[in-house]
């Protein structure tokens, strides 16, 4: 069934770049890691709903931190558009410390080679599955993810971080929380229920403005509270703003 699932989502996206307008993605459609033809990010997150609300590339959660939950974080590529040439990788680092993070996972795996992630009690990390056989020191939270990528040149490798001030003010990750309410399926893996505590990051990796290159999902995570009332107060004013113009 799997196989079936993604000879179809081939030719969906084959058939797409054929026409002269832009087609979307089956909703019910597994997306395909490794395509040769790229969706849109709009057309990725429609392929990954199975049911309930649509997930609206252009509304993220503007999320760049988080903190440990009291279990394990897990953490598995979704969707790749990066090409193979480009030896993406995904890590964790710690807010206090961005140059000493950890890799978790590369961009060939698929989404069952899940990459889990133990905080330990000495503010250190212990990563098993995906890379694997990784620790890391100083994770006492909060702390974000990171592609590290190619340059042209290929003679170096530089961080895209969650924290766009890390970026020079930069955006080149786009998060989206889960709501309890939608249902997804990754390729190879039955739906289930995109709960708050998981996240969708959307990685911009070819200076093309769409956001459509990597997609990694990471679960079993909080938000820090100052970013959570954030969210909050932005929420409460707009709705203000809402009612005084109806007013």
């Amino acid at each position: 069934m799997y196989q079936r699932a993604l000879i179809s989502a081939f030719v969906c996206l084959a058939g797409a770049a054929q026409m002269a307008s832009a087609a979307q993605v089956n909703p019910r459609t597994p997306v395909t890691v490794q395509g040769s033809t790229t969706p849109t990010l709009q057309q990725i997150l429609d392929g990954l709903v199975v049911s309930g609300p649509a997930i609206n590339a252009n509304n993220s959660s503007g999320i760049q931190l988080w903190d440990n939950t009291s279990g394990p974080m897990t953490a598995q590529i979704v969707a790749d558009f990066t090409g193979k040439s480009q030896a993406v990788k995904f890590g964790i680092y710690d807010a206090d410390a961005p140059g000493a993070g950890v890799l978790l996972l590369n961009d060939n795996m698929k989404p069952s080679d899940i990459a889990s992630v133990l905080f330990n009690d000495d503010a250190s990390i212990s990563v098993k599955g995906g890379k694997g056989g990784k620790k890391g020191k100083g994770f006492d939270g909060p702390f974000g993810f990171f592609a590290k990528v190619p340059t042209h040149s290929n003679t170096d490798l530089p961080f895209l971080f969650t924290e766009a001030d890390l970026n020079g003010g930069q955006v080149f990750a786009k998060v989206f929380q889960g709501n309890g309410l939608t249902s997804l399926q990754f390729p190879g893996l039955a739906p289930g229920l995109f709960l708050t505590s998981q996240f969708l990051i959307a990685f911009e990796t070819n200076n093309d403005g769409q956001f459509n290159d990597l997609i990694v999902s990471v679960s079993g995570l909080a938000v820090p509270e100052p970013a959570l009332g954030l969210l909050l107060g932005l929420s409460l004013a707009a709705l203000h703003a809402r009612r005084a113009r109806s007013a």
